[in-house]
């Protein structure tokens, strides 16, 4: 009885899966799927843009709702999520542009830190962090020959503005070719 009630109060918050958040990127030229939990039966409005767009929650609080594509822009956008319930999520600092995949066998996890004159780029770091952007998953032996797509992933390092905090540990592969994609 104790967890039910405790689940009823948690339908006021509006929650979103950890790979949407403040400062992350949206593949530019794509629609985008803005799933979440918001309570059962809500009307969910998000405001982006100078738009509103329009959705409902199923009977476990799930929505989804399509937004349409937009255009790449190092201009940051908000995007705010209201329900039906009284509750609001703001995701601040949303860029649109180019979401690149860094995966592989252990070479893909020498660090920035570990790389010749890193100080030097660790440094300039802030310089780039206003349009490049990093999410880390957590390695965890769950993760591990994964058979079927998975809804919520645990990052170690949640999206954020690529910077002297969080430029030693990222991957240097996936850091230098971002460096060259800006």
């Amino acid at each position: 009885l104790l967890s039910s009630v405790n689940f009823c109060h948690a339908a006021d918050t509006i929650r979103f899966p950890s790979h949407i958040a403040s400062h992350m990127v949206i593949q530019r030229g794509q629609p985008f799927a803005l799933t979440g939990v918001a309570g059962p039966h809500a009307t969910i409005k998000v405001a982006v843009a100078g738009q509103t767009h329009t959705g409902t929650t199923d009977h476990s609080g799930a929505f989804s709702i399509l937004l349409p594509a937009r255009t790449a822009s190092t201009t940051p956008i908000t995007i705010s999520v209201t329900s039906s319930r009284g509750a609001t999520n703001v995701l601040e600092d949303v860029l649109v542009g180019d979401v690149y995949i860094s995966s592989g066998q252990s070479n893909m996890e020498l660090s920035v830190s570990w790389c010749y004159n890193y100080d030097k780029f660790v440094a300039e770091s802030p310089t780039v962090g206003a349009t490049l952007r990093v999410a880390q998953v957590a390695l965890l032996p769950g993760y591990y020959n994964v058979t079927e797509p998975q809804t919520n992933l645990t990052l170690s390092t949640p999206w954020s503005r690529a910077d002297t905090t969080n430029v030693p540990g990222m991957s240097a592969i996936a850091y230098f070719t971002a460096l060259e994609m800006v």
